[in-house]
């Protein structure tokens, strides 16, 4: 890429994968989307967002949004949609939508008698739980640690990769189709980046598991881990951006006409 003209900020944009889940991640100190007014950003490759099971392998190609007016399916059809905060998700009084532990996780490290600064995994198992081992001390006794770690908000917009309409009816009966979710996450957060500070932007599958981790980190970002019960049918695609900011975040519409070119109505 050569450089980019004056006035234009950039973006990183790179791959994170971990246990066959992918999720895109990028930081805005570097660059490699272009973001400029009134243009789009355009990825420099392709985003490559896929769901494994087993040894099959399945391109996503398409995500969905489901509303329950008819009028918001058509203002997001046109370039005109809501985002969400994660406090919002939290509050929602519907237990299939809100979720009061959302972007929070509870680490637990492992229990050490006599240890050595410098016995593998040690140090790391001390960091998470906010204790810092110095070189050269010896003979630690740790144990019965435990800390939380949440996102205090970042902005989040959640969709699905399946259409079935019956597992996901408390959302709503409207339906849009998202398709060429790259090019769709790179416009909007091109979008978002000129209404607020964003710091980092992930987009990925949701990881359906316990929230608590004993002696290893999560292996996602914690925004995208959720309990299996009552949320894994939902099959949730989240995109999230989080925000250098401690003024609090609220939910609100964005109009970028340019997303319309990837979204359609079928519901």
């Amino acid at each position: 890429m050569g450089k980019a003209s004056r006035g234009k900020k950039k973006l990183r944009v790179s791959t994170y994968v971990a246990q066959d889940r992918r999720i895109i991640f990028g930081n805005s100190d570097s660059p490699v989307i272009d973001i400029a007014p009134m243009a789009p950003a355009a990825p420099t490759r392709p985003f490559n967002f896929e769901i494994k099971r087993g040894t099959q392998k399945r391109h996503i190609k398409k995500v969905y949004r489901f509303l329950n007016e008819e009028s918001y399916a058509d203002a997001f059809a046109n370039g005109e949609l809501r985002i969400s905060t994660i406090e919002t998700c939290r509050k929602y009084e519907d237990p299939l939508q809100g979720d009061a532990h959302e972007g929070t996780v509870l680490y637990r490290s492992r229990d050490y008698s006599k240890a050595d600064w410098d016995m593998p995994g040690f140090r790391e198992d001390a960091l998470r739980s906010g204790i810092h081992i110095g070189p050269g001390v010896d003979g630690i006794t740790m144990y019965g640690n435990t800390s939380q770690n949440s996102i205090q908000d970042a902005l989040v917009l959640c969709t699905t990769v399946n259409f079935r309409p019956e597992d996901l009816s408390t959302f709503g009966k409207y339906c849009v189709e998202i398709h060429d979710i790259d090019e769709f996450f790179s416009v909007l957060t091109s979008a978002l980046y000129q209404r607020y500070p964003i710091h980092k932007f992930y987009a990925g599958l949701v990881q359906y598991r316990n929230r608590e981790f004993v002696g290893e980190a999560p292996p996602v970002h914690i925004g995208f881990i959720k309990p299996r019960h009552p949320y894994e049918p939902q099959q949730e695609f989240r995109m999230l951006w989080t925000v250098r900011t401690r003024k609090p975040l609220t939910a609100g519409n964005i109009v970028v006409p340019e997303l319309s070119q990837f979204c359609r109505r079928i519901a």
